[in-house]
């Protein structure tokens, strides 16, 4: 019996929110992803100092992203895709996942607008303003997702 050969197909890159993107920019990674805390965190957040902050991700995942219109239907792409990191940690993401999310949202929404993980990629390597980035393939020496609070306090 003949053995067929196995194709796999290549591995889909991965995305997530590279905050040294900020950075180098000059922009406050920290500022821009608290701007996106549901009404109720932004409050919390103001507490003058009073107690430590949470983590803007960590409320916004555990919070903020069950708010009905924290995904809108209403947003421009890029912030929705932005907005789903958050929401998932900034865990790495492939097209397809992102893709297959806010297809969800915006069907649910009547929306038609193309979101298939070729339009996705496209948008995502062309960003110059929420900082997102193919996932470097993982090595030994260097993990592949982007740790953010390291990069803060570097």
């Amino acid at each position: 019996m003949r053995e067929e050969p196995v194709t796999t197909e290549p591995a889909q890159p991965l995305y997530s929110i590279d905050p040294r993107r900020f950075e180098e920019n000059q922009r406050s990674f920290d500022l821009f992803v608290t701007d996106r805390l549901c009404p109720a965190c932004q409050e919390a957040a103001k507490d003058g100092g009073k107690k430590k902050r949470p983590n803007p991700i960590d409320r916004i995942a555990e919070c903020c992203s069950g708010q009905d219109n924290y995904l809108s239907a209403n947003l421009p792409l890029l912030e929705m895709i932005f907005r789903l990191f958050l929401t998932k940690k900034n865990q790495p993401l492939s097209a397809a996942e992102i893709s297959r999310t806010l297809s969800e949202r915006l069907l649910a929404a009547g929306d038609t607008r193309n979101v298939s993980p070729a339009t996705m990629r496209r948008l995502m390597d062309n960003d110059q303003y929420y900082g997102l980035s193919p996932v470097p393939p993982k090595t030994e020496e260097s993990p592949s997702i982007v740790n953010v609070e390291a990069v803060k306090s570097a």
